[in-house]
């Protein structure tokens, strides 16, 4: 049984080892589901302490993003990265869902909030459109790169100024854990990024504008939680009537 997984592990379905390195995969495929546990502090949150910390507008970018590279189009890689594709997916089906009655608290604009499920669907549909058209004209990666960086730089930046307005204040509650796997996942995307496509200053210079962003969120956020600027889980539970263990 083992020696025929051990077996599948090393054909290029399991991963694509012709085109990439093993070093390749354990950044890439490594960073990818590094996120999948992201995911899992995130959803940990809603459910526990009914808040929810990612933005709006990359919320409904990332759940399009996914359902493309999910089901339309298909990374090279094999199941190694693909699988965390379709995981990121599945997790964000509840994210997503979410969004819709936790997610209004980072919308300021008054029509935005008054018809908030409607922009988040409106919203979602055109990202979807927009990334499908970019992908399908050929423009894309066989990984999704462009699409995916140029979104997770959106992600990275709307992340600190959404807790600098809304965390520090106790309105939402956001996780340590998550801020730096989010930044060690992608960190080691982007590494994977600098290696396999030498030469593409776009996917460097994003790279490293997520990175500074990341870095930066999930120190301010550490620090902020160590010095008593932003609540803690306890803390924010209390606030906000919660009963929790």
């Amino acid at each position: 049984m083992f020696d025929g997984l051990i077996a599948w592990m090393q054909t290029d379905e399991f991963f694509n080892w012709s085109k990439y390195s093993g070093l390749e995969a354990i950044l890439f495929a490594g960073g990818c589901w590094m996120w999948v546990i992201v995911y899992g502090f995130i959803i940990h949150d809603i459910r526990k302490y009914k808040s929810l910390e990612m933005p709006t507008f990359v919320a409904a970018g990332n759940f399009a993003w996914e359902a493309n590279f999910s089901w339309f189009f298909k990374s090279d890689m094999g199941h190694l990265a693909q699988g965390a594709y379709q995981a990121w997916f599945l997790l964000d089906i509840f994210i997503w869902y979410k969004l819709l009655t936790l997610g209004k608290v980072d919308t300021q604009t008054p029509w935005l909030r008054d018809h908030y499920k409607k922009y988040v669907i409106v919203l979602t549909l055109i990202f979807f459109g927009g990334m499908y058209s970019f992908c399908a004209s050929g423009m894309e990666t066989p990984i999704g790169a462009y699409t995916a960086y140029t979104l997770n730089a959106a992600i990275s930046i709307q992340y600190i100024v959404n807790y600098l307005r809304l965390g520090r204040s106790g309105q939402v509650l956001y996780s340590i854990n998550a801020a730096w796997l989010k930044m060690i996942g992608t960190a080691m995307n982007t590494a994977f990024m600098v290696i396999h496509f030498q030469g593409n200053s776009y996917l460097f210079f994003v790279g490293v504008v997520i990175f500074i962003f990341d870095i930066w969120y999930a120190i301010v956020m550490t620090r902020d939680r160590m010095t008593g600027k932003a609540p803690s889980p306890k803390q924010f539970a209390a606030a906000h009537g919660l009963a929790v263990k």
